[in-house]
């Protein structure tokens, strides 16, 4: 249960790959700097108020793009400086529509215990998607909110993409009516100026380390094993947004019904899965180890 879970240990993820190589003057303009390497893969920024065309890509008046490799994807991360709720909003978009065949592209949460995709999606060649989940997500101090820009198929030609990356704290229940200023934290007004002092990056409030800029090896990410949807995820997430004991209990006895009933006829779709989850001999609870040890 413990590792199915995920609440049995507590570390601050890791950001890996940060890039360490400057890159300035780009195509001789004096205003497009960035990191990364010569090639790919690496992200610039537009300092300038005027878009900027560099051979067959452009880059938006303060904008910052990212390119990935064959075989790594490109990254930008915000680590969390505060304990609380956050909105996450922002844009992908290609930046040379000329060749290629677009871009995969996901958001991902990691908090100590698991990584959370909470959005993604797909853009062919000149298009562009914007995202804003729906849901409002808790976050402590030192959890990351990735964005990730992949290469399609493990074809980066003309993989230039503009992203765009927001996070809007959510007042707390008790602070909703209570006049005080919403941090917001924009990827574009937080760096673009600052490129090249550095990474990470310091966000506005001064909080250290906050923006990350990198790439990772292009491969499956390990995501929660839990059944979306289910009671056992809600459970989880009760537990990990501190909800009232009274409700945990509440999704607490909806997981055990889930496993005991009778006709599984009357449960979603969801639980239908985590129950034949849960119950297969060979699934995470590792049923045959146990019958074994007993025996």
């Amino acid at each position: 249960w413990v590792d199915l879970l995920g609440l049995g240990g507590h570390r601050q993820r890791e950001i890996r790959g940060q890039f360490t190589d400057e890159l300035s003057n780009i195509g001789g303009n004096a205003a497009l700097n960035g990191l990364g390497v010569d090639q790919t893969p690496n992200m610039l920024a537009n300092q300038s108020t005027e878009e900027i065309r560099v051979s067959t890509l452009t880059v938006p008046a303060r904008g910052i793009v990212m390119h990935p490799s064959p075989t790594q994807e490109s990254m930008v991360a915000w680590r969390s400086p505060i304990n609380g709720h956050v909105t996450i909003s922002g844009l992908v978009a290609d930046s040379d529509g000329n060749c290629g065949n677009g871009v995969a592209w996901r958001v991902e949460l990691l908090t100590e215990v698991d990584t959370a995709k909470i959005a993604e999606g797909i853009i062919d060649n000149g298009g562009e998607e914007r995202f804003q989940p729906a849901s409002e997500y808790p976050v402590k101090q030192g959890d990351v909110v990735s964005l990730i820009v992949n290469p399609r198929e493990g074809n980066h030609a003309c993989d230039t993409t503009h992203i765009a990356l927001t996070l809007t704290e959510v007042a707390s229940e008790g602070a909703r009516d209570v006049t005080s200023e919403i941090r917001k934290w924009d990827l574009a007004s937080d760096t673009v100026d600052r490129i090249g002092d550095g990474n990470p990056l310091s966000d506005a409030y001064g909080h250290a380390d906050t923006w990350h800029f990198g790439a990772i090896d292009a491969v499956a990410q390990t995501t929660s094993p839990l059944v979306p949807g289910s009671t056992l995820e809600r459970w989880r997430a009760g537990v990990m947004d501190a909800q009232p004991a009274e409700e945990l209990s509440r999704l607490a006895e909806m997981v055990k019904h889930t496993l005991i009933v009778q006709d599984d006829s009357s449960l979603s779709e969801a639980d239908r899965k985590l129950r034949e989850q849960l119950l297969d001999w060979k699934g995470p609870l590792h049923w045959v180890a146990v019958a074994a040890a007993l025996a």
